[in-house]
């Protein structure tokens, strides 16, 4: 028998999460031990035997807090919801997950209700980052990103709003995908906005990416030849750049030098393209304010002093913003979604970092002030494609320091075509 089998590797995840060096405890808040064991040992055999259910039978995954696990209670991070009924079923994500023989191996940590690029949680303690365990492991999906970078599973499930699938993996070295939304069915799991929630992945590598979305879609892969980096069109948005670290613009250039050389077209977009009207349409709190209080209104009606403050403050705003503001909103959401396709008339792919910084010190967002800056600054590019409903995926980038992310939007709705890009781009944006 091989060596490398779903049960051998299901036991290293689980010495990773038992590992008292590691944070284990905190990222993963529910481990299904005996389960997976028995998953993994009927993963094994039918490995063995020739006849796997799928790309992603025997693969080692954890699962967000927020997506609703059959019998048991779904906290989305907060211990104001311990006392919420079990759920009825699993989330229609899970449910695929388990028919593609996925091994599950635990429910992970995350920012409360979802609404934070960080990753901090008071309540279950924070999951330090990958690369320094001062520093935050990135939001909402902090504990699946740090499942994956850990070892304690080799792809996790998580939803993006404003970017919870892209931040974290920028923050750790790794990969993350944002689909178009209404290609993944977001039946139980707890909303934050349901304009803008849709339900993505971490992975170490690509290829997982583009199995796990293929299972999660119903959309099979695609047998055509691989994409070469050479054939591909790609439109950079400087104005993006003045706003970002200069490590960060560093390793952006440099990862492009390596993407022109291989032969892709570069060209600059040296105008807005729409970040200043997404951002005037966010800028009093916008969309996924009004929506989450009102995903949330109970919890902050009797339970507001239990929940994080750094959460309830940006929900609460929700309840302020008038109705015709709300409507006007919703009115530019679409038109921004419609005028959006033009540019991919003339390219591939965008191009843009992931995330304008690294990871900032946990320590140094003890300050309610300081934590919204940090938190607006690490959402600040990743949401334009949630507002322009655009599929997005965070590329690990060489760097000289801590990890950043290579991001690229692709056309609505064209997503399997954005993984082919993706990983032809994979080792040029990783390469030192």
């Amino acid at each position: 028998m091989s060596a490398d089998t779903p049960t051998d590797r299901l036991e290293a995840a689980l010495a990773a999460i038992d590992d008292p060096s590691g944070d284990g405890k905190k990222a993963c808040l529910t481990v299904w031990r005996e389960e997976a064991r028995r998953d993994a040992q009927a993963s094994t055999a039918r490995l063995a035997a020739g006849t796997p259910l799928s790309p992603l039978d025997g693969r080692i995954v954890s699962i967000k807090d927020l997506f609703d696990i059959k019998g048991e209670i779904t906290r989305a991070g907060s211990k104001a919801r311990e006392e919420e009924p079990p759920a009825a079923a699993d989330a229609e994500a899970v449910n695929r997950l388990r028919r593609a023989g996925a091994v599950l191996i635990a429910r992970t940590n995350m920012t409360e209700l979802a609404f934070s690029g960080i990753g901090l949680n008071p309540h279950f303690g924070t999951p330090g980052n990958a690369h320094d365990r001062s520093r935050v492991p990135g939001g909402s999906t902090s504990g699946g990103a740090i499942s994956v970078a850990a070892g304690m599973a080799e792809i996790a499930l998580g939803s993006d709003t404003g970017g919870s699938t892209r931040i974290p993996p920028a923050f750790n070295g790794l990969c993350g995908m944002k689909p178009t939304q209404a290609r993944i069915s977001r039946a139980g799991v707890h909303p934050l906005s349901w304009s803008l929630d849709t339900v993505g992945t971490i992975a170490r590598n690509v290829a997982d990416l583009a199995a796990t979305d293929s299972v999660l879609s119903g959309e099979a892969e695609s047998g055509a030849a691989i994409l070469e980096a050479g054939a591909l069109r790609l439109c950079r948005l400087d104005a993006v750049l003045g706003e970002c670290d200069t490590e960060v613009v560093e390793a952006f250039e440099a990862a492009l030098g390596r993407i022109r050389a291989a032969g892709a077209g570069i060209t600059s977009r040296p105008d807005s393209w729409l970040i200043e009207d997404v951002r005037r349409m966010n800028a009093s709190g916008g969309i996924a304010a009004v929506e989450a209080h009102a995903a949330n209104a109970g919890l902050m009606r009797d339970h507001r002093g239990a929940l994080d403050p750094n959460v309830s403050a940006r929900i609460a705003k929700g309840a302020e913003i008038p109705a015709p503001d709300f409507a006007a909103a919703l009115q530019t959401l679409a038109r921004l979604r419609l005028e959006s396709g033009g540019i991919f008339e003339a390219c591939d792919a965008v191009v843009l970092p992931t995330v304008p910084m690294t990871a900032p010190r946990i320590a140094d967002l003890a300050d309610p002030r300081a934590f919204q800056n940090a938190n607006m600054r690490a959402l600040s590019l990743t949401l334009l494609a949630n507002a322009l409903d655009l599929p997005a995926i965070s590329l690990p980038m060489a760097s000289t320091g801590l990890p950043t992310g290579l991001m690229l939007f692709g056309r609505r709705g064209d997503d399997r075509r954005l993984l082919k890009m993706a990983a032809a781009l994979e080792p040029l944006a990783a390469a030192r």
